[in-house]
């Protein structure tokens, strides 16, 4: 007998066993990639606070204080905004945020002392001044992808700022030498508005919470050229208050919501 093949011998006749026929062996296709999610644009809704830190703001006319720029109060904000991955680091959006107003005078009555044609008048000013401020921007970002949910980022912005610088205010003039007081100077209201440049750096660290959502939390320095004045009566005269060349801190933090 061979190895290969068997033979039986029955009633003399010679019956052979094949060798077994294997199929071809199938191959196992490779597995499919996973598909990778990146999204093409975003919306964006943030809050935030803004401290003013830099600039001028003075008043000429009477001998009232204000207080100083980093002293004006603390402003809050709302922001929405839309944008679009140009790259996996690299986005650009649109952002537009909507300020409350900061009160920039110290509050209340204020009593001074003035000087006027050589007789001296104990002058009680009743003074609100009101700053509010609304920005429109451009911003370009880069985030610094890695392997984790966590992504710091930088940024850059230019835009456009509407300001308003709004006075109410009152006076009552006492002689104090032996003179005739000046009549009083009733309530009066004004204000000046205006359009001006807008420039910000950003540095911040996004969370990716889903495919869909990160929560971002960031810094921005905000720089507004030109500046406002507004006048108002006083028995002096006249009192003009000026505010301009401002710098900002900003701190805020949001959500982004990727869309395809």
């Amino acid at each position: 007998m061979m190895g290969v093949a068997g033979s039986a011998f029955a009633g003399g006749d010679v019956i052979y066993t094949g060798v077994k026929d294997y199929a071809a062996a199938v191959p196992i296709p490779a597995p499919a990639p996973l598909p990778v999610y990146e999204p093409e644009y975003y919306v964006r809704f943030d809050t935030g606070a803004a401290w003013l830190s830099d600039g001028t703001l003075d008043e000429y006319g009477t001998s009232m204080t204000l207080r100083s720029i980093d002293d004006v109060e603390t402003m809050e904000f709302g922001s929405i905004g839309a944008g679009r991955y140009i790259t996996p680091s690299l986005r650009a959006e649109i952002a537009i945020d909507l300020f409350s107003s900061a009160q920039i005078d110290g509050g209340g009555d204020e009593t001074f002392i003035e000087i006027i044609d050589a007789d001296t008048y104990t002058v009680a000013r009743q003074e609100t001044i009101k700053f509010e401020q609304d920005l429109g921007m451009f911003n370009l970002y880069y985030d610094f992808r890695n392997s984790t949910r966590f992504t710091p980022y930088i940024g850059g912005g230019v835009g456009v700022t509407y300001r308003q610088l709004k006075r109410t205010s009152s006076e009552t003039a006492t002689c104090t030498s032996p003179c005739v007081s000046p009549p009083d100077i009733p309530e009066s209201s004004s204000s000046a508005e205006g359009w001006d440049f807008a420039g910000a750096l950003m540095a911040g660290l996004a969370i990716q919470v889903s495919d869909s959502v990160i929560w971002d939390t960031g810094y921005r320095y905000l720089w507004q050229s030109g500046g406002l004045s507004v006048d108002s009566p006083s028995v002096n005269g006249t009192s003009t208050v000026e505010i301009k060349d401002m710098g900002q801190h900003q701190l805020r933090t949001g959500i982004r919501l990727n869309i395809d």
